[in-house]
């Protein structure tokens, strides 16, 4: 091999190791959990099932962070927030979560669980930016669950935000239909092996 060949190849691998090595890492992904409680509820309406806003004047910490957030301390303030009840694309544009120290849930989507006169459930799924208290993560794929109940005049929140996020499956109207075809039709095999039993 010709000196001029060698040099080259010795120059391309050097450079092949140099980018190779200075390649950046991702920073990791938050995994853990924050319990949080709003305070100051109010809502536009007599009762949970018919109400279409929701007002939260503050919501703080109700333990230190677990996991990953652990360096978020109990009775933590994060905003207040609004939940846009009209439609669930008015409930994602409506609510986040935010402290300047820790960082920001934004939803990407939303579903309602639970609906009654005394009692609201809506699951968040979105994503977490850590702020500088979390420092060493990246964005992160987040879970937020809001509990409501109502006693009287009374309101109360409860709110657990989860990464990576849990999943929720709500079965979907056909599996319900399904299973209810099949419900019937074992009922009615029944009812026929006895009337000619």
């Amino acid at each position: 091999m010709s000196t001029a060949i060698r040099k080259m190849l010795t120059v391309l691998g050097a450079a092949a190791m140099l980018t190779a090595g200075s390649s950046s890492y991702a920073l990791p992904q938050l995994d853990g959990s924050l319990a949080l409680a709003g305070f100051g509820v109010s809502q536009n309406a007599a009762n949970l099932a018919v109400s279409t806003t929701i007002t939260v004047l503050n919501t703080l910490t109700t333990d230190p962070g677990f996991g990953d957030y652990s360096p978020v301390p109990f009775m933590t303030s994060f905003n207040g927030h609004v939940l846009d009840l009209s439609s669930l694309a008015n409930l994602v544009a409506s609510f986040q979560l935010t402290n300047p120290t820790y960082g920001k849930f934004v939803p990407t989507a939303a579903s309602i669980l639970s609906r009654s006169a005394n009692f609201l459930d809506i699951f968040f799924l979105g994503d977490f930016t850590p702020e500088s208290g979390l420092a060493g993560f990246e964005l992160s794929p987040t879970s937020l669950r809001i509990s409501l109940n109502q006693s009287g005049l009374s309101i109360s929140e409860a709110i657990t935000l989860n990464s990576p996020p849990i999943r929720i499956t709500v079965p979907e109207p056909g599996t319900l239909f399904l299973l209810m075809t099949g419900g019937v039709g074992l009922l009615g095999l029944g009812l026929r092996r006895k009337a000619q039993a």
